[in-house]
């Protein structure tokens, strides 16, 4: 086999210097990336609140790390961090999912969340704007305060909202009798998804609804 050459000594200060800055450049780019990835009223910095909570991997659709958000794997035994249903149960649960509520729904078409709550209606779904701040229809359709007041039970709790804001939903979500509780990608919390899970719903958390569905289920 051939052998690769070997760095002179004079350079190999200089050569791990431009690998330090390669590295440093590429944890840059996966912060700016998932801060925008949020709404602007809602942006979150994960990273930062990985530190109290964990920071997770958003996992592609075929089951790998997202490299833009995976750190080192941690084995299943070890952690007390939420699992994610697995890719299977994912299809399952939104191909037997029929109502969406979008909770931290914008009116504003720039927006991340009304971009994806479009698209879900596009996919099918009927949705329900939840958020207090909203004074007209969105999308279409009559705006909520909380999970609670929309009339008929719903099947996903889809969360925008900061991180540390999510206990509320959960619990409004349990109290609604919604069947899922997703955390849009970059909504990380883990004591909501605890709460959620023994409450009997079903969570998924760091995920995009949009991506997964026309991944995993397809757009005919």
């Amino acid at each position: 086999m051939r052998e690769l050459p070997a760095i002179p000594a004079s350079r190999a200060g200089e050569h791990w210097q431009h690998v330090s800055f390669l590295a440093c450049l590429w944890r840059t780019e996966a912060r700016i990336l998932r801060y925008l990835a949020l709404e602007n009223d809602e942006r979150v910095w994960t990273v930062a609140e990985g530190r109290g909570q964990g920071q997770r991997a958003g996992p592609c659709a075929d089951g790998r790390g997202d490299r833009i958000t995976s750190g080192p794997e941690v084995p299943e035994e070890e952690s007390d961090m939420h699992a994610n249903p697995d890719l299977r149960e994912i299809r399952d649960l939104l191909q037997r999912s029929g109502t969406v509520a979008v909770v931290g729904l914008s009116d504003r078409p720039s927006r991340t969340s009304h971009a994806i709550a479009g698209a879900l209606q596009g996919f099918g779904f009927k949705i329900y704007p939840v958020n207090p701040n909203l004074r007209g229809p969105v999308l279409g359709e009559e705006p909520y305060e909380t999970v609670q007041n929309i009339p008929t039970p719903v099947d996903i709790v889809d969360v925008f909202r900061r991180s540390g804001k999510v206990m509320p939903v959960a619990q409004d979500a349990v109290a609604a009798g919604a069947k899922v509780l997703w955390m849009q990608s970059g909504v990380i919390n883990e004591e909501a998804a605890a709460y959620a899970e023994e409450h009997g719903l079903t969570v998924v958390m760091d995920r995009c609804i949009k991506v997964d569905y026309a991944t995993l289920v397809g757009v005919s």
